[in-house]
């Protein structure tokens, strides 16, 4: 039995911090929203931001960085079962590098005569779609809920 992947694309380049925990954010809704194990949740952002495709402000080393993104997203596509899940950009249009992935992905599942099995919005959409009561990824123009409620009684880790 091949195990289901549901792989998560999202742009990057524009604010990588924020993309990386958008798309975090997303990878634990999905875990948590999942109906059949096993299943495995995919994305390259934290490789992306950690350098393990090389720094990604060099043209040369992103040229490189995208080849293995679309190697991945290529692989992935070729499972009867897998899913793809896009965040957009907020005015829903695809990055470059969201537009060249979408077009592997879909080439790929076309040769295989696979159903597309995409799901894509923006991040408003995802926070609609999983009932988000509030923008766990605040950016320059939102803001992050600041009036947490703290358990007096909970582990104070900070001496770690």
């Amino acid at each position: 039995m091949a195990i289901k992947t549901q792989y998560i694309i999202a742009p990057y380049q524009s604010d990588p911090d924020t993309w990386v925990m958008r798309v975090a954010w997303l990878h634990n809704r999905l875990l948590a929203h999942m109906d059949k194990m096993p299943c495995i949740i995919v994305s390259q952002h934290a490789n992306i931001l950690a350098g393990c495709f090389g720094d990604d402000n060099d043209e040369a080393q992103r040229q490189h960085g995208m080849r293995s993104t679309l190697l991945h997203v290529g692989y992935t596509a070729m499972g009867y079962a897998n899913e793809l899940f896009v965040i957009t950009n907020d005015d829903g249009t695809a990055s470059e590098g969201v537009a060249s992935q979408l077009r592997v992905w879909k080439q790929t599942r076309d040769d295989f005569d696979h159903n597309m099995n995409i799901y894509a919005g923006t991040w408003q959409h995802w926070l609609d779609e999983f009932e988000a009561d509030y923008n766990p990824v605040p950016t320059p123009t939102t803001k992050p809920d600041t009036d947490l409620d703290i358990d007096e009684d909970s582990e104070d880790f900070t001496d770690i």
